[in-house]
């Protein structure tokens, strides 16, 4: 960044190849931890090579690392709208995009090999033993959702299997009737089956089975909680004093449907307490105009 002009440092630096890594995770959904692990392992051979003079990669069979290399390329290329033969030219292209198919065969191949195995020890159990996997299955898939996960056919004995995964982005936040909403979208990183045992472990095999999309939840929370508005507020309807009052205050929190102290607090706090700030991968927090927006005509509606 700093030769593009960005930055006023004295003395440029050369951040850590891990730092880089981590940013382009950022940068990059479908960047799975072990493409992490998969490139670092690569720095080390060459910086290994580098600084020591051994030929590391010339005592490594090419069919060890190289596949892996490619298929890394290809992945950092998509990222910027490139392909394979941009950087190595059409007969290379066509050679390292051979190897990362054939490797890709194993992880289907190996998907399918664990998909057998738990079918067919699934098939072994009794009548009663697979309705209590079932069961055990379902409620499994119900608690789902509180790791951020969703439930699939299972492809082994096609009860209820749960797939986790890996944050990419949260979505802005929006005000529903339960609250707060926003959408989280996830990289599916593994899958298991409490009826049949099963368990895919990361996203290549997932990938490999067909069920390695991006998928997405949608998670409430509190305004109060959301907003991190601490310490005990009186009921906003003793505070006009009278019943005339009481009754506008009821009409207002009827109107935009929702409790009165939430309405109270959410309105207070969005000028005074709570500062803009866009979406990331963290929690967001910004500006709730959306309540000020909704309040608004219900105030005019009552007065």
């Amino acid at each position: 960044m700093y030769a593009f002009g960005y930055g006023k440092v004295k003395t440029p630096k050369s951040v850590a190849a891990s730092t880089v890594l981590r940013r382009c995770q950022k940068v990059i959904p479908s960047m799975t931890q072990e493409d992490v692990d998969s490139c670092m392992s690569l720095i080390n051979y060459r910086n290994e090579e580098l600084h020591s003079g051994s030929p590391v990669l010339d005592s490594l069979p090419t069919g060890s690392w190289l596949a892996e290399y490619y298929r890394l390329c290809e992945m950092f290329l998509g990222a910027q709208q490139q392909t394979l033969e941009a950087l190595l030219g059409p007969e290379d292209a066509a050679a390292a995009r051979t190897m990362i198919d054939a490797a890709a065969q194993d992880l289907v191949a190996q998907a399918n090999q664990a998909i057998a195995a738990a079918r067919q020890s699934f098939e072994l159990l009794s009548v009663e033993n697979k309705r209590a996997a079932a069961l055990a299955a379902e409620a499994a898939a119900r608690g789902a959702r509180s790791a951020r996960g969703i439930a699939v056919a299972c492809p082994a004995c096609a009860n209820r299997a749960v797939v986790t995964g890996r944050l990419v982005r949260l979505s802005e936040p929006r005000v529903e009737d339960d609250g707060i909403a926003y959408d989280v979208t996830m990289l599916p990183m593994k899958l298991e089956c409490a009826s049949c045992k099963l368990t895919l472990p990361d996203h290549g095999h997932l990938h490999a089975v067909h069920l390695g999309g991006q998928y997405t939840v949608t998670e409430y929370e509190d305004p109060i909680e959301f907003y991190q508005i601490e310490g005990s507020f009186p009921d906003p309807y003793d505070e006009y004093g009278n019943d005339q009052g009481r009754a506008r205050a009821g009409a207002l929190c009827r109107a935009v449907a929702y409790r009165g102290p939430r309405i109270q607090h959410c309105l207070s706090f969005s000028i005074t307490y709570v500062h803009p700030m866009r979406q990331s991968t963290a929690k967001p927090r910004f500006c709730p105009f959306h309540w000020v927006v909704r309040a608004i005509p219900a105030l005019a509606s009552i007065r």
